[in-house]
């Protein structure tokens, strides 16, 4: 259906005023919501959970624990039974600390920025193991990114 005519019309905005409180998810919220992942999880036969995030693709890891990996990329690793670990860069390090999320940091500095330091990480493959993924398991994999022989800690296992 053609538009016969448009008009160009100026309003008023309601006014809101200031908030009072800041919003903040509570900690147990988010716990909550790793227990109903888990949980689900475990219905469907998955031993674990990986989920990626970077800050395109920010919303599953910031929905499960509360980090927003608007800096670098990141990994949260969820397996039954286990305190779930961040897998952050250098540049997440300290802000992963801050958000206070229900899981433990671990550093992956292959996620850091080009030029940053590398030196204090284990390969990936130990990381994940030490997280208790093991070889067999059934892990549900939330986001993407592809990775190849050649990245650093991928390939060399």
């Amino acid at each position: 259906m053609p538009v016969a005519s448009v008009a160009l019309k100026t309003m008023s905005l309601p006014e809101f005023g200031e908030p009072t409180v800041m919003p903040l998810i509570p900690r147990a919220t988010y716990e909550a919501r790793i227990e109903a992942l888990v949980a689900r999880g475990l219905k469907a036969g998955f031993d674990g959970f990986v989920i990626y995030g970077d800050r395109e693709h920010a919303a599953n890891v910031a929905y499960l624990c509360g980090y927003d990996p608007r800096f670098e990329e990141t990994l949260l690793v969820i397996v039954p039974g286990r305190e779930a670990k961040l897998l952050v860069g250098n540049e997440g390090w300290g802000y992963a600390e801050l958000c206070g999320g229900p899981y433990e940091r671990v550093l992956y500095q292959t996620f850091s920025l080009p030029a940053q330091p590398r030196d204090r990480s284990d390969a990936l493959p130990d990381i994940l193991a030490a997280c208790g993924l093991r070889s067999g398991h059934r892990i549900g994999a939330i986001g993407w990114k592809s990775f190849g022989a050649g990245d650093a800690g991928f390939g060399e296992a």
